[in-house]
């Protein structure tokens, strides 16, 4: 906002006249930038609080998904151990029962909306620094998970293609149980990287205050 500053009301005719006006323009500006200040600091206050409550809002939301994909997931683990398992044993020839596996995954994507928020809005730019890289790393990690489990769903969707593992035998066999390892080896990367986020997640929303 701009400054407006009003000529003296009547002929300044001495020195102490010129030293009222200027003491009471001095005064006026003071007044005027304090307010401005108080301004500013009001609606930084604001933006800091309604960023910090959707990084909240976001770091729980997504921590509790990653629970439920957890859990989820040692089942998956249970199954391809099984499924490699019985390949192993059939490509030496002994008898096996393959294990019962279940049709469909569900794969998550972590949304990212508090952080491009906060981004359109400045908000980092109030916010103090650990705060702001304990948030940061716990995104660059999210970031991290989301192109992982892209490519798991990449690998799940091949293994389904191999079809029922009791059927599959001759040269199939080995093929199929290198896809079936493949899958296995993305599972476990995505549970190492799923720990390592929710501490993330854990240290950020400690940095945060209430």
């Amino acid at each position: 906002t701009g400054l407006e500053i009003d000529p003296p009301e009547k002929p300044i005719k001495s020195l102490k006249d010129f030293g009222i006006h200027i003491m009471t323009v001095t005064i006026g500006i003071l007044i005027a930038l304090g307010l401005d200040a108080l301004v500013d600091a009001y609606r930084h206050h604001e933006l800091i609080a309604h960023a910090r409550a959707d990084f909240r809002a976001e770091f729980t939301q997504n921590r509790n998904k990653l629970k439920l994909q957890e859990t989820a997931e040692k089942a998956v683990k249970q199954e391809l151990e099984g499924l490699i398992a019985y390949g192993t044993a059939k490509l030496e020839g002994k008898q096996a029962t393959p294990p019962a596996i279940q049709p469909t995954r569900a794969f998550v994507v972590l949304p990212s909306t508090a952080w491009e928020t906060a981004t359109a809005t400045q908000a980092f730019l109030y916010l103090p620094f650990a705060e702001t890289r304990e948030i940061s790393a716990a995104y660059s990690r999210q970031q991290i998970f989301n192109a992982m489990e892209a490519h798991a769903e990449d690998q799940w969707f091949t293994l389904a293609g191999v079809g029922d593992p009791a059927q599959v035998g001759g040269t199939d066999l080995r093929p199929a149980l290198e896809k079936i390892t493949i899958a296995y080896a993305y599972l476990i990367s995505l549970q190492v990287t799923e720990g390592q986020l929710m501490q993330d997640y854990d240290r950020a929303l400690k940095a945060m205050p209430e």
